[in-house]
């Protein structure tokens, strides 16, 4: 999936290369792990606002699956990225260029 864009930078240099994929893990963890939390948090606030937006009969519905499924799976990601295990898997198939 992600092969595709060690095109996007690419450097003469094998060890510029390296050098930059190096700097670039620990730099995409920490934008995934605050987009997934401050993700979470407009979710919650969104909840909060749809009363204005969403008709009464559905008003629920859009409130549980803001606040009980999509806010706390955001917070999930956010978490678990704390954890070498899932840290190794989310860097290798979704933020490494290979």
């Amino acid at each position: 999936m992600t092969k595709h864009l060690s095109k996007i930078v690419v450097f003469r240099d094998t060890k510029t290369q390296e050098e930059f994929h190096s700097w670039r893990k620990p730099a995409r963890l920490t934008q995934m792990r605050v987009a997934s939390f401050v993700t979470a948090f407009l979710y919650i606030i969104f909840s909060k606002l749809s009363s204005l937006v969403v008709p009464i009969e559905a008003l629920s519905f859009v409130a549980i699956i803001h606040l009980y499924i999509i806010a706390p799976l955001l917070f999930s990601i956010g978490v678990l990225s704390f954890f070498k295990n899932f840290k190794i898997i989310l860097l290798y198939y979704y933020l490494l260029p290979l």
